[in-house]
């Protein structure tokens, strides 16, 4: 059926665990600040640069460039947030490969008549397959590239060049270009995935419900949740608003997916007791009383399907509501998210004003590079490099907050790590092991609030049992609180799925 390796399909369990590790649920709310955080900090920045507080008014020099920054950064975040949304996707449909595949085992093993099965299988891997993938990973390591370009090398030329705002405007363009085609390479295939994906899913198990239920085994098809619109409707609603229905837009994109993702994990554990079971037990929540018979056709399954649609989704969401105590360590990451933009402005600002005389023989040829580099002093390196370790860790923040609903534990993880590196840092400046006197600590925190604030967070995500029930693996005994803070530095909570992560990379796309 396509595979690469002769290995065996892993067990209907083992798929199901592995939800934690392909699916990705995303908060749409909280997206939606980090991909509005640059454009926020900007307009927060220039707004106390203007009120002259504290150290900011030591910006004042920069207010211009400060906007041609953090343009940039806003697009690498927009960047950043796309590929994400297209990983989510391809990820999903490299789990339900092997998830249809178990299925048609199983009810090979119920003594079934997979024939149809075996053919939707077909039709839905030629038609969920990511060829652009490559490319998209490209455009996102261009993008890197471009931004730590702008910022490495053109930072001596922000306020010392006459027509620099000129030249920074058509080197711009190059991140306009990137950004542009990446979200023309993604954009369709996020706005109509989860409704396409989900209709085929549905059309699977209607099939399986009928083939099993020929041989005595009950189980009901999946019901649609995610709703349908048309492209055509998009684009005339956004021209109708004047683009105000790109608010509205963007949270469905983020919750049409969810809603299939967490409709399928109801769907599953009912299926897994059937298939564990072999088919002795029945679905308990997920449409108890019902099978499909063989004559069912498209528009009763439609019928079915509005007059359960209600009672499904209401079970789907009661069933995998997330702890309302995340919602601080979302908060937490949208800050961090906040804080390293800062950081990247700051250095920027203060390479401008202070590096122009050592990076100008560098980079206009008038001294070897291996001499320039070596004319550096520790200050000066450390702050070029600086700007790409900030660029990464913005978009491992970003990657951290929009998996925090999704119940992998490496969530959990990402949190309480972010915690630590965030506060040592502080403490490093405060005890005096490096410089806080230029323009790259105006934005450094209170260290004892701070301390405070991150402490608060590490203990909520390491004590509250619900926030580690929510991210405890599947079929694992609820781990203590030692344990858990092991996994903090090292480990694994659940290593018995690395064998099966072979397994789903060895599927073809």
């Amino acid at each position: 059926m396509g595979r690469k390796s002769a290995k065996p399909v892993p067990t209907f369990r083992e798929i199901v665990s592995l939800r934690y590790k392909k699916d990705t649920i995303m908060n749409g709310f909280a997206t939606a600040v980090v991909l509005l955080m640059p454009l926020l900090v900007m307009s927060l920045v220039q707004l106390l640069i203007e009120m002259k507080v504290g150290r900011l008014e030591e910006l004042e020099p920069y207010k211009n460039m400060v906007s041609q920054i953090v343009i940039n950064i806003e697009m690498f975040v927009v960047m950043a947030i796309l590929y994400q949304m297209h990983k989510r996707l391809r990820t999903h449909a490299q789990r339900d490969k092997m998830w249809r595949q178990s299925l048609i085992q199983f009810a090979n093993r119920m003594g079934a008549d997979t024939y149809e099965l075996e053919e939707i299988d077909r039709k839905i891997r030629a038609r969920e397959h990511f060829p652009l993938t490559p490319v998209i990973m490209l455009l996102m390591g261009l993008m890197f590239l471009f931004c730590v370009y702008l910022f490495v090398y053109y930072a001596p030329y922000w306020l010392t060049v006459e027509g620099s705002d000129e030249f920074l405007s058509n080197t711009m363009y190059i991140g306009i270009i990137l950004c542009l085609a990446q979200l023309i390479i993604i954009f369709y295939n996020v706005l109509t995935y989860a409704y396409k994906h989900e209709k085929r899913q549905c059309e699977f198990t209607l099939e399986l419900s009928k083939r099993l239920g020929e041989v005595g085994v009950t189980v009901p098809p999946m019901i649609r949740i995610v709703s349908h619109h048309h492209i055509l409707t998009h684009i005339i609603l956004l021209i109708l608003t004047g683009g105000i229905y790109t608010i509205w837009l963007g949270f469905q994109l983020f919750k049409g997916m969810n809603r299939h993702l967490i409709n399928q994990w109801v769907y599953e554990n009912e299926m897994l007791r059937v298939v564990e079971s072999n088919g002795s037990e029945k679905f308990t929540t997920y449409m108890p009383d019902y099978f499909a018979n063989s004559r069912m056709g498209e528009k009763e399954y439609k019928k079915l399907s509005k007059r359960n649609f209600l009672e499904v989704r209401y079970t789907v969401k009661k069933l995998n509501r997330m702890p309302m105590l995340l919602i601080i360590a979302e908060f937490f990451l949208i800050a961090l998210c906040a804080n390293y933009i800062l950081k990247i402005v700051a250095l920027e600002c203060e390479i401008s004003t202070l590096f122009p005389l050592t990076y100008y023989p560098i980079f206009n040829g008038d001294v070897e590079l291996v001499e320039g580099i070596r004319a550096l002093d520790q200050k000066e390196i450390t702050d070029v490099l600086m700007i790409p370790v900030y660029l990464i860790m913005l978009m491992l923040t970003i990657s951290a907050m929009l998996g925090i609903a999704s119940r992998r534990p490496t969530s959990w993880r990402k949190v309480t790590r972010s915690c630590l590196t965030f506060v040592i840092p502080l403490w490093i400046s405060f005890v005096g092991l490096t410089n806080n006197s230029g323009l790259t600590h105006i934005f450094d925190f209170n260290v004892y609030a701070s301390t405070i604030l991150l402490a608060i967070v590490f203990l909520i995500m390491l004590l509250s049992r619900n926030i580690r029930d929510f991210y405890t693996p599947m079929d694992d005994e609820h781990p203590g609180i030692l344990t858990w803070l092991r996994f903090v530095f090292f480990g694994n909570l659940d290593s018995k799925d690395k064998d099966i992560d072979v397994d789903l990379d060895n599927v073809d796309d």
